[in-house]
């Protein structure tokens, strides 16, 4: 028998159908008749509660007319409430009616011009008068503005916003008249609304004009108010009716407290359901039980049914742990319905077919892991950095190599864009390179550079090439770091940069040394022929003098006698001190570039270095600045060092702060000086000063920043290396106000031994 009819028949034979039908049938009716009977039971409830209400109303108005009929009523209010007398008669009579009647709140004396002449208020159980200052003007109040129009005996009952439990309070007002029946003034009295209307504490509390004023507890939100209540303009009825809103139904009173006008208050309580819900929930038990037992039944059925298919179940496992674990076939045979055998064949068939799969399958995957294992041994092994790239331009493979080049694990490179984790520049251009495509050739061999986690750059050599994995395109890099190859090359360039420098500088010194000669030959002839013209003029001065005293004044080069005798020693003079000065000169030059074969130390003044240095680099200084001084420090003591190379550092400083001035109105310093236990050469100028940035690299080789104008960047550079032979301290500071300060330290001789 086919399974789905088993089940068909086993549903039907439970009842359901008819159970059903019972309910749709009977159900609805029998709730329909219980919520009538609620309705008219709340309806007759409501009637009752309606007449106590009028009954209620009634007493009220009738107490204010004998109020206001008393004659102390109309005596306080003529005279304005000045006598005490009639003040306290009308306190007393008026405690002893309303003190027990908590519903009254408070009893307002009015004038015709709406002032206030005698008023009481309770506090606690009692009336109290109020004092006269306290009085108020009363004349706005809607009490004062309805009781002029009052006729005597006439009382109107409203509502006012002057407190209670919601805002509102009940008001009774009629006029208070004289003998002759001339109105005099207005007596009003406060009802509490909520002791007034404390039986409907669980209702619904609404206006005349349809302002809901007090929810009733528990109830949840208002209902929609009917147009009987909510709509002003519609006449309305003063007859109790019920509203049904939703699931809900509301019994609704109307508070009719003035003949000829629309209900001043309604009062809708929820009708009470309680017994239909009693019987509801009495058949739904019954209907649970029903259902229950049905259930009961339906589990019975149902754990027969399951027990055979958990054994089905436990065949099928068994037959696939012998198929998946063990290799081995399974065969299945069911007895039942027709679905279950056709089942157990169909399932043997696919345990053979899942077998034959299986073994074609390991032999694959046997050929892929030993072709994956070779080569992954093979990469991770390389010393190049290799990595895989798909069309998407996501990283497919990191090998160990890439990880330390560029400071990425494996675990956060793969997947990511390549460009996402390194920027690779072009080495020439320095222009980024992008992400090759499957449709660029791949063919080609690239030196970069990259920026690696740490923010350091490399340099590499990439080789680019495509392959395809799985069907799909792979772009394969692999990096070579070639930073240390640069770095080497860089070195041996600097090496033969220096090399031709010092080339240079030994060139020089030899030609320093033959032009000096050459300037010495001449200028002996002139240090030697001076002092000889000298002593000749002196000789022939008396003949001259004789002549000049026999025929007067004559010529003598172009000058006359009287002049010329007074210059000519003074020319002589200069003569022999300017050959001096070139003598010093070419003295202090051959020492400059003479060739030592050791770099000799000895005892030296700091200040003799100053000066020979300012001697040779005069002509620069005196075309750079008009503003030079050299400012030498009195008994420096003597430091250790070589003469010439400390010469070399200082024409270096002083040029440098010479080519760095804007215009000769600038000006350069030199200083010497002794602190802190250290000798000190300072050189500063109000040049363009020196960038903080540059500051560390100033003494670099090569660094320069005149090299349009024939700058090597080697002369700081090899004046650091002389300074750091003597253990001295070279350093360049900015200058307050522009410029810079260069500044030579050394250690004192003793100290230094």
């Amino acid at each position: 028998m086919n399974l789905r009819i088993l089940i068909f028949f086993t549903v039907a034979a439970i009842g359901i159908l008819p159970l059903t039908l019972f309910l749709l049938f009977n159900l609805p009716s029998s709730i329909h008749q219980l919520e009538l009977a609620a309705q008219q039971e709340t309806e007759a409830r409501s009637r009752i509660h309606f007449s106590n209400l009028n009954s209620r109303i009634s007493g009220l108005e009738e107490g204010i007319r004998r109020l206001a009929a008393v004659p102390v009523s109309r005596d306080v209010v003529g005279l304005g409430g000045e006598d005490e007398l009639l003040r306290r008669r009308l306190t007393s009579l008026v405690a002893g009616w309303f003190d027990d009647n908590e519903q009254f709140r408070e009893a307002q004396f009015i004038d015709l011009v709406g002032n206030e002449r005698f008023g009481m208020v309770r506090q606690g159980p009692e009336m109290l008068p109020v004092a006269r200052d306290a009085l108020k003007d009363l004349e706005r109040t809607p009490a004062f503005l309805i009781g002029l129009h009052l006729q005597p005996g006439e009382v109107f009952v409203g509502v006012s916003s002057n407190g209670g439990e919601a805002g509102d309070d009940l008001f009774m007002v009629t006029p208070v008249s004289g003998p002759a029946g001339a109105v005099t003034g207005l007596l009003v009295l406060l009802v509490e609304l909520p002791v007034f209307l404390a039986d409907f504490h669980d209702a619904f509390w609404v206006l005349g004009d349809g302002r809901l004023v007090h929810l009733a507890p528990g109830v949840g939100e208002s209902p929609a108010l009917p147009a009987q209540v909510s709509d002003p303009a519609e006449e309305g009825t003063d007859e109790p009716f019920i509203q049904s809103v939703a699931d809900r139904q509301f019994s609704w009173l109307p508070l009719s407290f003035n003949k000829g006008y629309r209900p001043t208050m309604w009062v809708g309580r929820p009708v009470d359901l309680s017994s239909g819900q009693q019987w509801k929930s009495s058949l739904f038990k019954k209907l649970a039980l029903i259902v229950t037992a049905t259930a009961l039944l339906v589990f019975g059925l149902a754990h027969f049914i399951t027990s055979r298919l958990m054994l089905v179940r436990q065949e099928i496992l068994v037959g696939l742990d012998q198929l998946l674990n063990h290799g081995r076939p399974a065969r299945f045979s069911w007895q039942g319905p027709a679905e279950l055998s056709n089942l157990a064949a169909d399932l043997g068939q696919l345990g053979d077919l899942y077998l034959q799969t299986r073994k074609a399958r390991r032999q694959a995957e046997a050929a892929r892991l030993e072709s994956e294992e070779k080569f992954r041994n093979l990469t991770e092994s390389a010393h190049d950095a290799i990595v895989f790239m798909d069309d998407n331009g996501d990283i497919t493979y990191w090998n160990k190599a890439a990880e330390t080049f560029f400071g990425f694990s494996a675990a956060e490179a793969l997947g990511q864009p390549i460009h996402a984790l390194i920027s690779l520049q072009r080495g020439d251009g320095g222009e980024d390179v992008t992400a090759p495509t499957a449709s660029g050739q791949l063919d080609e061999m690239l030196e970069l550079s990259a920026t690696g986690k740490d923010g350091q750059e490399i340099s590499l050599e990439l080789s680019l090439s495509a392959t395809s994995i799985n069907d799909r395109w792979h772009a394969i890099w692999i990096i070579r770091d070639i930073s240390e190859r640069q770095r080497a090359a860089a070195e041996a360039l600097l090496q033969q940069q220096q090399l031709v420098q010092a080339d240079k500088m030994i060139s020089l010194g030899l030609l320093v040394s033959g032009v000096a000669h050459e300037i010495n030959n001449p200028n002996s002839i002139v240090m030697l022929n001076t002092p000889l013209i000298q002593r000749a003029w002196q000789s022939v001065l008396p003949i001259l003098d004789e002549f000049y005293e026999d025929n007067g004044d004559f010529l003598v080069a172009g000058l006359e006698y009287s002049e010329m005798r007074g210059q000519l020693d003074r020319l002589c003079d200069e003569i022999e001190e300017g050959s001096r000065k070139i003598k010093g000169i070419v003295l202090d030059l051959k020492d400059y570039a003479r060739q030592e074969s050791t770099a000799r130390q000895e005892e030296l003044d700091l200040n003799e270095v100053a000066r020979a240095a300012v001697r040779l680099t005069r002509n620069v200084v005196k075309n750079a600045s008009h503003h030079f001084r050299l400012e030498l420090a009195a008994k420096l003591p003597a430091i250790r060092g070589n003469m010439q190379r400390l010469e070399q550092v200082v024409i270096n400083l002083i040029q440098n702060s010479c080519e760095a001035l804007s215009g000769p109105e600038k000006g350069v310093v030199v200083r010497t000086g002794f602190e802190r236990g250290q000798v000190f050469l300072q050189v500063e100028d109000e040049g363009c000063g020196i960038d903080r940035q540059d500051l560390s690299k100033v003494c670099d080789p090569f660094y320069t920043t005149k090299r349009s104008l024939g700058g090597t960047g080697l002369g700081l550079s090899v004046s650091a290396g002389i300074v750091k032979e003597h253990n001295g301290l070279l350093e360049f500071s900015p200058r307050p106000g522009g410029g810079t300060i260069a500044l030579l330290a050394f250690p004192v001789a003793q100290e230094e031994e």
